[in-house]
């Protein structure tokens, strides 16, 4: 079965992840709604002690491609310390993950990989920066997986070669995935947002004739309010445009059509 499983955290109730949306773990992960990349709202630890939580995935999960968004800021610790996101092969091995690895006070590496297959460095990192991981797998029968990196300054790095996982106990399929973290006391700031298998990186698509003979149906039907009106997308595009009406040089109002 392919992967389905989406979540970018804006409909969550802000405050422990634990509990919602059948996520169960450490209550240090919290859904907040002052830093996201995309939406209103994202998942932040900011403990510096190892933790974790889990959300088991429908049964069977064993080929696709999945993106999620994360982002390190505060690097005070000064010992070893990482966190980010595991694709478990059952409850208590991972297939692959991706993780912000401390290297000193200003540095870190987005890395992937495990104890089987390798730790790897996709790149080195910059703190307070928004970076998009993608994960593609065949786990049928051999745990075949590749990974690529964006970040806006950047874009899309190319794949990775194909990599095995060579482990006894895997099954072919994925379990569940984890966030966690692992540090001594010093806080640091791991923000998570947006697991899901469209890439969120693509913009929205740009109005064109179809957006155009619907502007101009609108424009027949508002003549008679005698009144000046624009019409633009959203930035989420999801099938609507916005329609602001003039009412005066000082006041707009507006509304969402759905096309």
């Amino acid at each position: 079965m392919a992967w389905t499983y989406e979540q970018k955290f804006n409909t969550l109730n802000n405050g422990d992840l634990n509990g919602q949306d059948s996520w169960s773990g450490d209550v240090s992960y919290d859904v907040v709604d002052t830093l996201a990349f995309e939406g209103a709202k994202s998942v932040r630890n900011n403990t510096g002690i190892s933790v974790s939580i889990l959300r088991v995935l429908p049964a069977g999960v064993t080929v696709g491609i999945t993106y999620v968004a994360l982002r390190w800021d505060v690097n005070t610790d000064t010992n070893t310390c990482q966190g980010g996101i595991r694709y478990q092969d059952d409850a208590a091995n991972q297939l692959t993950n991706f993780d912000f690895r401390r290297v000193d006070a200003n540095n870190v590496n987005l890395i992937y990989g495990d104890s089987i297959s390798g730790i790897n460095v996709l790149t080195a990192a910059t703190i307070n920066t928004w970076y998009v991981a993608a994960l593609e797998f065949n786990t049928n029968g051999d745990g075949k997986f590749r990974v690529k990196w964006w970040s806006e300054a950047t874009g899309w790095s190319a794949w990775t070669g194909w990599k095995i996982k060579k482990s006894d106990s895997f099954d072919g399929t994925i379990y569940a995935v984890r966030f966690y973290n692992e540090g001594t006391t010093t806080p640091y700031d791991l923000y998570i947002d947006t697991i899901t298998p469209t890439d969120p990186t693509v913009p929205p698509p740009a109005v064109g004739r179809s957006q155009g003979i619907i502007f101009s149906t609108i424009c027949r039907k508002f003549k008679d309010l005698k009144k000046n009106f624009l019409l633009f997308p959203v930035k989420d595009w999801a099938g609507s445009l916005a329609l602001a009406l003039r009412n005066s040089a000082s006041r707009i109002t507006a509304t969402m059509i759905s096309i």
